[in-house]
């Protein structure tokens, strides 16, 4: 997307804003920190010009994005009857992504798309798709100034979370010199890093370590090829009493071992015969084209999909298709 694009859609985005009164903000299941923190500044952006809104997410805030200013307002056991003149979908590549809250969103007035991840379907009337974006907070920041509207702490604390929690604490290549300027912004703002950081990854809850631990015993690697795997079972779920919204990071466990250009996670969902897969990968490695040769998507360097089968099936399926994408790499 050229310059002259991105600010024709900034500016049908922002009459949007400006103009409608009532607005959903959603964004997809299981959702992280770039999603919570982007829905939480918007919905605060939108509050204080007088607009109504709700934000509803099918699952709930994970706890370690609770801290958050009003993290409580995301609802995810309410749908209003009455459709909302807007739907801002955020940090979503297909709306089937956003689970049953879809059937709302396709009620609305008006859809916008808000996303960073190349495989977006661009489902909405309006689309806001910036491959090169670090975060769709960072997308959020940039529309909040093209509002002339202040920042502020309260929105600077979701933003800079959910910049942070995307770029992988800065060590991603999704991270640019804007992604620093932005950040530098949101510390002028009053946030602080140091606290922000203690309460994401530094206040995991017992069972997520013990579940970690039980993934980690599972771990495989084909040195030659450089791929390492690891996998999660509905059995460990229950042996470390865990949710299944406390695996966030584990596959980066994996990614950091010396000469593993690709890793995978291989998770059982509470669907009998549905395993979840996670990639992350070195330069040279594109999973966004693996996950989609599975009906997934995402980022070149961190994609997803969903596979039908046992876990021993789909491990096997996906890992032949892995070695062919590192053969032509």
């Amino acid at each position: 997307m050229d310059a002259k694009e991105l600010k024709e859609i900034h500016s049908k985005i922002i009459e949007v804003l400006r103009n409608k009164e009532s607005f959903l903000i959603t964004s997809h299941l299981r959702p992280d920190g770039d999603a919570i923190g982007s829905q939480l500044a918007l919905a605060s952006l939108l509050e204080e010009m007088g607009k109504s809104i709700i934000i509803v997410n099918v699952d709930p805030v994970p706890d370690p994005f609770r801290f958050l200013p009003e993290s409580d307002r995301i609802t995810n056991d309410f749908i209003p009857e009455d459709p909302p003149e807007v739907a801002l979908v955020l940090d979503t590549s297909s709306l089937d992504r956003t689970g049953r809250v879809a059937g709302l969103v396709r009620k609305a007035k008006l859809v916008i798309n808000i996303d960073h991840h190349i495989s977006n379907e661009k489902f909405g009337d309006i689309n806001l798709i910036e491959e090169d974006a670090g975060a769709v907070g960072e997308q959020i920041f940039s529309l909040i100034r093209s509002l002339d509207c202040p920042i502020g702490k309260k929105r600077a604390v979701s933003l800079y979370t959910a910049i942070l929690t995307d770029t992988g604490a800065f060590q991603y290549d999704n991270t640019t010199e804007k992604t620093h300027r932005i950040a530098r912004h949101l510390l002028r703002e009053g946030v602080e890093p140091a606290l922000i950081t203690e309460k994401i990854y530094q206040n995991v809850s017992f069972s997520r370590q013990k579940l970690l631990g039980l993934a980690l015993a599972t771990l495989r690697r084909n040195p030659r090829e450089g791929v390492g795997w690891i996998r999660l079972t509905r059995e460990m779920y229950r042996k470390a009493e865990a949710k299944d919204s406390e695996t966030d990071g584990f596959i980066n466990y994996v990614r950091s071992i010396k000469g593993i250009r690709l890793a995978l996670l291989f998770q059982e969902t509470d669907k009998k015969n549905q395993v979840r897969v996670s990639f992350r990968s070195s330069r040279e490695i594109n999973v966004n084209d693996l996950a989609q040769q599975f009906g997934g998507g995402g980022h070149p360097r961190a994609a997803g999909c969903t596979v039908e089968g046992d876990i021993e099936e789909v491990e096997n399926k996906v890992l032949a298709a892995a070695r062919k994408i590192i053969v032509t790499s």
